[in-house]
């Protein structure tokens, strides 16, 4: 009967059993039945572990989840690192396997392993937070120190600081006692806490006394066509503010064109749950209440006028979801903390969109993005905007542009877009790729090929979308389909220099 010290493991087995702080003995043998036998003291333990045996008793998760306990699902891990380091052949089954998959795989759990207890106190050094459950509230914004970063996690939402250093938090009120008349404080990593001042502090506690401020302000500079090119994000000092995204807004026909940000894996470490804010204006619109005009009360009656009344209540029946809605470019969920989830509810980050394609489609590019770019570990560049003004038949069969609102000539402002599309670059291997959605639950096939498809296709290419039920090229949902960049820019003049520059190379 073989004798292994933990100590002697490799180190992703003394981090398995740091959980303990010390280790103890552990006998597992194979009855004819594939019974584990454990010898060994209680402690706690989160996760789980699917292990196939030559008996086949722990096909997988859900079966190992009803026949272990937490103590024996982490004892089965520690038996594989010891295993692993005789040569025996064990098998993990992935979370990514099917069950198909699963079922084909087997493993041998050796018929006798010990391992000795060793008294050693293992030391444990740096600090987590995590995004879900660990933050105060309301937040304060997290900071790399004197910077224009946000502290960013993992893409599993835990951010991790080494010992000794520090994280910078801010508020632009205050914050809580006992760090009152206070908006900036450093928080260092010190033997796994926090000290603020030197004092050991819980990283929960640290809260601001409401929520951080966001605004949108002009930079002066122009983004196509005299558009406003404008930044969003939390104005700290005069000298530093830290953006969360861009907008290109055309203040004339009060319409955005596109909204840029970056994202990387952290993006998938998101704040899951955070409360919605409204929506709000800012400075833009020249005080017009755009809320109420998204109302469907109201847009009914200016598409109505636009359409005629019999028109407008056939889409209305079309389905539940065949309003329009605040369409948000920049992703609400594009975003990893509440603070700047908050910072996207600005009425230029949105445009009008058909709920029914909202949450149908779009979002299904959306959220497959985040998990593309979360799977490849991949730092990339987005520019998610609108293109064309949607025409709908009226009640004399001719096809009228949508607006939400006219000004007093007449004129149509916050146009209804035609599609949206994202555009994801990276800009390390100069590759890229556009997603197009259209607007038009309404639309008849022949409308999609005649009216609406204005590149080549590539998104047989494409087999990491989960497209909303039924499908991609649902109508109803929002027919999507991709293109090259390279041909996309030119259907989209109003792309910005740094797409077409990165074409060019």
């Amino acid at each position: 009967m073989a004798m292994f010290a933990i100590s002697k493991l490799v180190p992703s087995a003394i981090a398995v059993a740091a959980a303990a702080a010390t280790t103890y003995n552990i006998k597992v043998k194979t009855e004819a039945q594939g019974d584990v036998e454990i010898v060994t003291k209680p402690f706690s333990f989160r996760g789980h572990l699917s292990v196939v045996t030559q008996q086949g008793d722990f096909q997988s998760t859900s079966n190992c989840e009803k026949h272990c306990t937490k103590m024996v699902r982490l004892v089965l891990c520690f038996v594989l690192f010891v295993v692993g380091a005789i040569g025996k052949e064990i098998v993990l089954i992935p979370d990514l396997l099917t069950d198909d998959q699963s079922s084909d795989i087997k493993a041998e759990i050796p018929q006798d392993i010990e391992v000795e207890k060793n008294d050693e106190i293992i030391p444990t050094s740096g600090c987590t937070i995590a995004v879900n459950g660990g933050l105060p509230e309301p937040q304060p914004l997290l900071i790399r120190p004197n910077s224009l970063n946000f502290f960013n996690p993992d893409r599993n939402g835990i951010i991790t600081l080494s010992e000794n250093q520090q994280i910078e938090l801010y508020c632009s009120g205050s914050f809580v006692a006992p760090f009152t008349n206070t908006r900036t404080l450093f928080a260092t990593c010190q033997g796994g806490s926090f000290l603020v001042n030197g004092v050991a502090t819980v990283f929960s506690t640290l809260a601001c006394t409401g929520q951080v401020a966001h605004t949108a302000r002009r930079t002066g500079q122009w983004c196509f066509d005299g558009s406003t090119h404008t930044e969003v994000g939390f104005n700290l000092a005069p000298n530093r503010f830290l953006v969360t995204h861009n907008v290109c807004h055309d203040e004339v026909v009060e319409a955005t064109r596109y909204v840029y940000y970056q994202m990387t894996p952290s993006n998938m470490g998101w704040q899951r749950s955070f409360p919605r804010p409204s929506f709000i204006t800012g400075s833009f619109f020249n005080g017009r209440n755009v809320n109420s005009l998204y109302t469907q009360v109201i847009q009914k009656q200016t598409l109505a006028g636009i359409l005629g009344q019999e028109v407008v209540d056939e889409m209305y029946a079309l389905h539940t979801d065949a309003y329009l809605a605040r369409g948000h470019l920049m992703a609400n969920t594009d975003n990893i903390f509440g603070s700047q989830m908050r910072a996207s509810f600005y009425f230029i980050n949105a445009q009008p969109q058909f709920q029914v394609f909202n949450a149908g489609n779009w979002e299904s590019i959306e959220s497959g993005v985040k998990q593309f770019i979360a799977d490849r570990n991949l730092e990339v560049e987005v520019y998610t905007g609108v293109h064309g003004i949607l025409s709908l038949r009226d009640k004399n069969n001719v096809f009228r542009q949508l607006f939400l609102d006219f000004d007093a000539n007449g004129r149509g402002l916050i146009p209804v877009p035609e599609f949206y599309y994202r555009i994801v670059l990276h800009r390390p291997t100069n590759r890229g790729i556009v997603f197009i959605g259209i607007n038009n639950p309404h639309a008849t096939e022949a409308d999609i090929q005649t009216r609406h498809i204005h590149c080549n296709d590539v998104s047989h290419n494409v087999d990491w979308i989960r497209w909303t039920n039924p499908g991609r090229t649902s109508i109803l949902r929002g027919y999507s389909y991709a293109c090259t960049v390279a041909e996309f820019r030119h259907v989209v003049t109003n792309l910005p220099p740094t797409v077409k520059e990165q074409e060019k190379n």
